[in-house]
C-alpha cells in the first residue's frame, strides 16, 4: 500500500467530488461539442402530455445513443423551441442539450429536470415551481425566472447575469 504525505492527503482532501482534471475537463468538452454539432430535429408542436411523451421518449433514446448506450442514430433530439408548455408538469426527466428556445413554462412545475447543456434562451419561466432542477451549461441568456419558487436548483454567476429574475 503507497504512504502519503500529509500535505498529499491533505490537499486531496481539499479538492471537491466535482474537481476535473485536465484530461476530463477535455473529454467532456469534446462529449459537448460532439453533441452540440448533431442538428436538432425540427420544432415540435406540442398540444397535449401524449405529444410531449413522445418527444421525451425520443430524446431520451437519442441522449442514450450519444452516451454509446444505443446505437448511434436512434431517437431524435428535442427540439421544442418556442412550445407552450405553461403549467405542464415535468418530473424526473432529461432535456440535456434539447432546444428549449422561447418555451414557454409559465406555471409549470419542474421536479428533477437535467437541463444540461439545453438551451433555454429567451424562455419563459415567469411563476414556475423549479425544484432540484440541472442547470449545468444550459444557456439562458434572456430566460425569465420572474416570481418563480425555486429550490435546490445551482445557477453559475454568468447564467444569473445573463437571466431576468434570477437572484
Amino acid at each position: 500500500m503507497e504512504k502519503k504525505d500529509k500535505k498529499t492527503m491533505e490537499e486531496e482532501q481539499n479538492i471537491s467530488e466535482d474537481t476535473l482534471t485536465p484530461e476530463s475537463e477535455k473529454k467532456e468538452q469534446e462529449a459537448r461539442e460532439k453533441v452540440s454539432a448533431i442538428q436538432p430535429s425540427v420544432p415540435v408542436l406540442i398540444e397535449n402530455e401524449k405529444d410531449l411523451d413522445d418527444v421525451l421518449k425520443k430524446h431520451t433514446l437519442w441522449m442514450k445513443s450519444i452516451l454509446g448506450d444505443e446505437e448511434l442514430g436512434e431517437g431524435v433530439r428535442a427540439n421544442l423551441k418556442g412550445a407552450n408548455l405553461a403549467g405542464f408538469t415535468l418530473e424526473a426527466c432529461n432535456l440535456s442539450c434539447a432546444n428549449l428556445e422561447g418555451v414557454s413554462f409559465i406555471g409549470a412545475k419542474l421536479v428533477d429536470v437535467n437541463f444540461t447543456g439545453a438551451s433555454l434562451q429567451k424562455a419563459f419561466l415567469q411563476g414556475a415551481v423549479l425544484k432540484n432542477c440541472n442547470f449545468h451549461h444550459s444557456r439562458l441568456l434572456e430566460a425569465d425566472f420572474t416570481e418563480s419558487d425555486i429550490a435546490d436548483c445551482f445557477f453559475s454567476e454568468e447564467q444569473k447575469k445573463d437571466a431576468i429574475g434570477l437572484f
